[in-house]
């Protein structure tokens, strides 16, 4: 009777399960350990899956079984059974970054402890998704209008800069130059696009500034960086020695220019003495 009791209170000891977390895969986004109770050593038991902190604290996983079979665990324990797991993770872990695995096995009887196995909690990256083709080429779309906007704004900024510096040099040219413009045909508009760079007369825009004591201001004469398709237009009036230049101007960074400039046209930027030569 004695030893009937003994192997009662023997048989009503609850053995806490054990196992191991046995790796991560971060190509494949899923981990694999194996795990079983020695309660229970022939039947596979569940293992519950927490992210970024333990029970309790992270974000539960889900609950899944350990249903593959460990040959090695089995000859190591002396057991029988499926022991084994590899989880496949969900996608909300495909985010590039490090995640905190902690993988807990579950106690047969329900009531229990559930230990965290060895070896965890182990760190997974598991690899983004690459987005769809459409995705990639709307982001492409988005960069490459982005990139026309920033080009566009840029040869505006030339634009400003060259007819600047086309006013300045020749506004110096008419003032040191007893008249300059004799070879510039009243009433006819000289384009950058027609005629070489040339700063001594016979370049796109006629006018010798080498004849300007101390030097020309200019290397060569600037032409549109959107050549030929757009271009510098100039125009003179030789006999009271006036002068017109136009550009347009692309991005809206720069529209108010063309409304501020003075000039006749409100969709063309003018600099001169005389913004009324080119019509």
């Amino acid at each position: 009777m004695q030893a009937q009791l003994k192997a009662q209170e023997a048989g009503a000891v609850n053995n806490t399960p054990i196992g191991t977390h046995d790796e991560v895969n971060n190509s494949a986004c899923s981990t694999k350990g194996w795990a079983y109770d020695p309660d229970t050593s022939s039947s596979s038991i569940s293992i519950d899956i927490y992210r970024d902190g333990g029970a309790g604290s992270g974000v539960n996983l889900g609950r899944f079984t350990t249903n593959l079979y460990r040959s090695d665990i089995n000859a190591t324990k002396g057991i029988s059974g499926n022991h084994g797991f590899e989880v496949s993770l969900p996608s909300s872990l495909k985010d590039g970054v490090n995640h905190s695995l902690y993988v807990y096995a579950i106690d047969s009887s329900g009531v229990g402890t559930n230990p965290l196995l060895s070896n965890s909690p182990k760190t997974i990256q598991c690899v983004a998704p690459a987005p769809p083709a459409a995705d990639i080429q709307a982001q492409l779309n988005a960069l490459l209008a982005q990139l026309q906007v920033l080009q566009a704004q840029m040869r505006d900024m030339q634009r400003l800069e060259d007819l600047s510096a086309l006013n300045a040099a020749l506004t110096l040219y008419v003032s040191t130059v007893s008249n300059g413009f004799s070879s510039c045909q009243s009433g006819m508009i000289y384009r950058s696009n027609n005629g070489s760079d040339s700063i001594n007369g016979a370049g796109w825009l006629p006018v010798d500034f080498t004849k300007i004591s101390g030097g020309s201001p200019l290397s060569r004469l600037p032409v549109d960086l959107d050549h030929p398709r757009n271009y510098y237009a100039f125009a003179c009036d030789s006999k009271d020695q006036k002068f017109e230049l136009n550009s347009i101007l692309e991005s809206s960074k720069y529209k108010s220019y063309l409304a501020d400039d003075g000039g006749s046209n409100s969709t063309i930027y003018e600099r001169g003495s005389d913004l009324n030569l080119i019509k």
